[in-house]
């Protein structure tokens, strides 16, 4: 990028952005929401990643397979003095350890299990709410469960094995 490509480009971010406290908020489009994308104006090499736009612009080194994070942890943020370039690597790493992605399917059942020894939901109160006529409402206040759980149990999210209808068997998604 030369001088007036980088100029054209902070130009353009800071007129798509808004200042909240030190961050400057994107208010333009959002990739896989977590990412400040776009189309430059004017830009002979136009990445649609406003951050790796402004590290292009900034840094003035080849970026490779880093991408650009906020240190301020607000993925709408582009203020050039907050964008750091960081790995991929990292960044799979800690999506790995934030969603469980990558983790054998032996490995996710065994936590499951854990979790589900650990779950005050016992397999009869499960029973008792999903054959139940009375109130969500109803229900929390009488067995103690915020209301959420209560739904989450009625809809067959909680313990899904325990869940039976005619379908279940049929390869459809277990």
């Amino acid at each position: 990028m030369n001088d007036e490509q980088k100029k054209i480009v902070l130009d353009y971010v800071r007129k798509k952005s808004v200042d909240v406290g030190e961050c400057w908020e994107w208010q333009g489009g959002m990739c896989r929401g977590t990412t400040p994308a776009t189309r430059f104006p004017k830009a002979a090499e136009a990445p649609t990643s406003v951050r790796k736009a402004i590290l292009l612009a900034t840094l003035k080194i080849a970026l490779g397979r880093r991408y650009g994070r906020p240190k301020c942890n607000n993925f709408r943020c582009v203020n050039p003095d907050h964008i750091v370039a960081v790995p991929l690597h990292n960044i799979r790493r800690e999506a790995a350890s934030r969603t469980g992605y990558g983790q054998s399917i032996a490995r996710r059942a065994k936590i499951s299990k854990t979790k589900r020894a650990q779950s005050p939901l016992t397999n009869a109160i499960l029973q008792e709410i999903r054959a139940s006529k009375e109130t969500t409402k109803e229900l929390s206040a009488r067995l103690g469960f915020s209301m959420r759980t209560i739904r989450v149990a009625r809809a067959g999210y909680a313990h899904e094995k325990l869940m039976t209808t005619p379908f279940t068997g049929l390869g459809a998604r277990q």
